[in-house]
């Protein structure tokens, strides 16, 4: 990979830790850390969430709700997230919903089951449309990222497309973007048990903690990342 960087007068990185990946490979080019772009071409509708939960009849349309979206997939956290929904299966405040398609592994399916069985998840292991997708974002209260591996993430720049908060692992650029938007850290050591006290404090004190909304929300403008990419192309041909 040393090799293969090499080859390049500059790279783009999506987060500081990328940048950090990169020097650590002995690479002195130019890195211009710029974060990836919220995915708002899915927020054609503008859905209240009165509105999405009424095309989600399934669920109740007062119960704090937590989404998973995307490939549920093992290094996504979706057996981490099951477990946190199962523990709050019996408290009527909670409900969760998990949308995307399934990775075709035992320990996702069986996560799946103990799901369906638990009587507050809605379970659409399916690939939603395209159009779908925002009822599912406008739908919920809080979008979980339980990842246990990964740089980045499409989901989380579809939560902030819908001004949802997140609840994350320290995993990419998750505490990056934490600086700027609005959410909970996980402590990966004990995630399910964390998860469960995070979804716990998010329902009783959401409007206190996520209260200081977007700071940064500019940063992540498609605009202005286009900017900040042709300026760093220039310099390189500055440069050159």
């Amino acid at each position: 990979m040393r090799f293969f960087y090499r080859s390049f007068d500059g790279a783009v990185v999506h987060s500081k830790r990328q940048a950090e990946g990169m020097r650590a490979l002995g690479l002195d080019m130019p890195l211009l850390v710029v974060p990836h772009g919220v995915y708002d071409l899915f927020n054609t509708r503008g859905l209240t969430q009165a509105e999405a939960r009424r095309e989600l009849p399934e669920l109740s349309a007062d119960r704090f709700t937590a989404l998973f979206f995307g490939f549920l997939d093992h290094r996504k956290g979706i057996a981490e997230f099951i477990d946190a929904a199962v523990r709050l299966r019996e408290s009527e405040d909670f409900q969760f919903v998990v949308a995307g398609k399934a990775e075709q592994r035992p320990v996702v399916l069986d996560a799946l089951e103990r799901a369906r069985t638990a009587g507050n998840v809605l379970v659409h292991d399916f690939m939603i449309p395209h159009e779908d997708v925002q009822r599912y974002f406008a739908a919920c209260d809080v979008v979980v990222l339980p990842y246990l591996e990964g740089t980045t993430s499409g989901v989380l720049k579809l939560a902030m497309a819908f001004g949802k908060p997140i609840i994350c692992t320290d995993i990419g650029d998750f505490p990056e973007t934490l600086e700027s938007w609005p959410g909970l850290m996980v402590d990966s050591e004990r995630l399910v048990d964390d998860l469960v006290a995070k979804l716990l404090m998010a329902r009783d004190r959401g409007a206190e903690l996520f209260e200081q909304g977007a700071r940064h929300a500019d940063d992540f403008r498609w605009d202005r990342i286009a900017q900040r990419y042709d300026e760093f192309v220039r310099s390189l041909e500055h440069e050159a």
